[in-house]
């Protein structure tokens, strides 16, 4: 038997008891002097990280007189797009802003801040306060909906032997996870080598340079006007930031309803096998798209390839390599854009 099944049976035996958050919790709304914060204990919903990885120095501080504030042992969730799932539990004494939810716990006799903060950064809570947001394309989460989420609570010696279990998880994890980004940073090293040690032709004179254009049988802008937006699902609506290491990822992306996709994208679809380059913020992300699921998006550049002249997968890797050379210039007046090696047989 492990020690937390001999904790449960020795200080819960007949089960744990449940409230709804409200019962042991409540949003600060103490004001504090703007004197009393700084770049390291202000925290807006900007420099809360996504998926529950804390939080960073704020970039700029609020010009108020005052600001909410918040103790050691508070709870800081964003309350913008919830799905982004940012939480932090406070090391510091600060302050924030109302787009930020900072839980203080009534009694810490009762329920521990470690204990609450793995409550409320559960997969369970987050869903939850996703299912309960309100608007489209910046939903927020309802204040009194979180509320009234059900928080187990179970006695305090119960308690720390679970934030002990989880702390080593995370702290394994963390160690984990940082030997793992080391080898792949390594990987992507090695990759980026030989990649363009193979698409050096430097000096051949049997290859070919092609514009970008002249191997296209289709290619245009993706930037419609601003379509209405709907919070449950719909066609999915991408723009540049959902562009990442060549695969497009939908886990962040807004929806739209069908008939104003139909209106936008008109007879200019996205389809399976197309390249979205990115033209906003990071330029010249470039990925393939994999299925025919529709989709739309903005501030893209769509290249339809004619593949009797190039292979997609080739070009892909060509424009990976040569896509810095993009920055700052619109994509077609690049001449011979990647220096494309296609075989004078074309």
């Amino acid at each position: 038997m492990s020690k937390l099944q001999e904790l449960i049976q020795q200080y819960c035996p007949d089960g744990v008891e449940y409230f709804t958050l409200e019962k042991i919790a409540y949003y600060s709304k103490k004001r504090i002097d703007i004197s009393e914060i700084n770049a390291d204990n202000y925290i807006s919903v900007e420099n809360l990280l996504q998926n529950k990885q804390g939080k960073i120095s704020a970039n700029t501080l609020p010009k108020d007189n005052s600001v909410i504030g918040f103790c050691v042992g508070d709870i800081l969730i964003g309350n913008i797009r919830p799905y982004l799932r940012k939480i932090w539990l406070a090391d510091c004494n600060g302050g924030t802003n109302g787009d930020v939810l900072a839980i203080h716990i009534i009694d810490k006799q009762q329920i521990k801040p470690e204990f609450l903060y793995y409550v409320l950064s559960s997969e369970n809570f987050f869903l939850y306060d996703i299912q309960n947001s309100k608007g489209a394309k910046m939903p927020r989460g309802d204040k009194t909906a979180v509320m009234q989420y059900i928080v187990p609570v179970p006695p305090l010696e119960v308690q720390a032997e679970i934030v002990r279990i989880l702390d080593t998880f995370t702290e394994v994890t963390k160690e984990l996870q940082t030997k793992l980004e080391e080898e792949l940073t390594a990987r992507q090293k090695q990759y980026e080598y030989y990649r363009d040690s193979l698409l050096n032709f430097e000096g051949m004179n049997d290859v070919n340079w092609v514009e970008t254009k002249d191997l296209c049988i289709d290619r245009f802008w993706l930037m419609p006007a601003t379509p209405s937006y709907i919070a449950e699902d719909g066609i999915k609506y991408i723009t540049s930031k959902n562009i990442k290491n060549n695969k497009i990822d939908f886990s962040t992306a807004t929806n739209i309803t069908r008939e104003s996709y139909d209106i936008i994208s008109q007879n200019r679809k996205v389809m399976k096998g197309d390249f979205l380059i990115t033209m906003i913020g990071t330029i010249g992300e470039v990925a393939l798209v994999e299925n025919d699921k529709p989709f739309y998006g903005q501030n893209l550049y769509l290249l339809r390839l004619d593949e009797t002249k190039i292979h997609k997968l080739y070009y892909k890797y060509c424009f990976e390599n040569f896509r810095y050379s993009l920055y700052h210039k619109k994509i077609m007046e690049i001449k011979v854009i990647l220096k494309q090696a296609v075989s004078k047989n074309f």
